[in-house]
């Protein structure tokens, strides 16, 4: 498999990374369906090559592969703290306390709750 096409497709996942992490900073629904929209884009990029063996020796595309890995773990981080801060937000608004093992109790339909301001 020619070097420059396993290159092109770590450019082309690393910039899929970028965009995945902008579609994170929108909280609405159809954003976080772009967003994986954009994940699943990048497995099918890679993928080929993976199952191939195709990525192993080549300085540049350990490089990429280094910057797609950064990139991800960057992304997983940004989706934990997304998710306890969405979190918090609803334990916030609804939550009346915590049981025994730590976990939050919800009221739910409490009569004037919601989570608009």
């Amino acid at each position: 498999m020619p070097h420059r096409e396993i290159e092109e497709a770590c450019l082309e996942a690393e910039a899929r990374l970028r965009e995945a992490a902008r579609c994170l900073l929108d909280v609405r629904p159809e954003a976080v369906e772009r967003c994986q929209d954009e994940l699943q884009q990048v497995i099918a990029a890679l993928e080929p090559f993976v199952s191939k063996g195709a990525l192993q020796a080549n300085p540049r595309v350990a490089s990429a592969l280094l910057r797609i890995r950064w990139s991800a773990q960057a992304l997983r981080l940004q989706i934990k703290f997304a998710s306890n801060l969405y979190s918090g937000w609803v334990q916030l608004r609804l939550g009346t306390g915590y049981t025994r093992q730590g976990l939050p109790v919800f009221v739910t339909g409490a009569p004037g709750r919601s989570f608009e301001a």
